[in-house]
């Protein structure tokens, strides 16, 4: 018999995610007290993460078969969650992990071997390649940047200081630094453009 829970969604008892459980319930030695907890977690949220998982992959069967696995794992952990978060938000992250590990499998792509003779990195500049034009250019656009914009860019990106170190350098918080960096960079971005370069 089809039950739809309130957004419409198509709630199976008798799917192969039920007779899995049941048979991986039916092998476990604690079975009852588990399965009491496990059926009561069950019944309240697998129309939410059924509803979840759909809305990820947007295909029945395979919402159908993620939310069993969900639901297995959910089984085979259940006695190590610990209560330090909510039990919903738990529930949710393995789901999550799911999906996204469906997601990965599913375009994997395949490996190739390097073709003979191709090197991964090439520590030669290439030939068209003009260091002494690059640096005017950005000397160019450094030069256009109010003070405190050429700062944090030439700390952060020409002497490869980190976000602490900028910050003492420049006296400012971390977080500061990294609004200025971010709107340095937007700013250079609009003079390089400007420059049209």
């Amino acid at each position: 018999m089809a039950n739809l829970d309130a957004h419409g969604l198509w709630l199976w008892t008798s799917s192969a995610c039920s007779r899995m459980i049941r048979a991986e319930v039916e092998g476990s030695a604690e079975r009852p007290a588990q399965e009491r907890d496990f059926a009561s977690v069950y019944e309240q949220h697998v129309g939410r993460v059924y509803g979840f998982v759909f809305s990820q992959v947007g295909n029945r069967e395979e919402a159908e078969d993620l939310t069993s696995q969900i639901f297995l794992k959910v089984f085979n952990s259940l006695g190590r969650f610990e209560g330090r978060g909510s039990l919903e938000g738990w529930l949710f992250q393995i789901a999550r992990v799911t999906v996204n590990d469906h997601w990965r499998e599913k375009y994997k792509l395949p490996a190739m071997a390097m073709p003979e003779g191709l090197e991964v990195v090439d520590a030669e500049a290439p030939a068209d390649f003009n260091r002494t034009a690059r640096d005017e250019r950005v000397g160019r656009i450094l030069d256009a940047l109010q003070p405190r914009y050429r700062d944090v860019l030439q700390y952060r990106f020409l002497q490869r200081y980190t976000v602490r170190e900028t910050a003492a350098a420049m006296q400012l918080s971390e977080t500061n630094v990294k609004v200025l960096q971010f709107r340095a960079l937007r700013k250079a971005a609009e003079i390089g453009r400007e420059m049209a370069w």
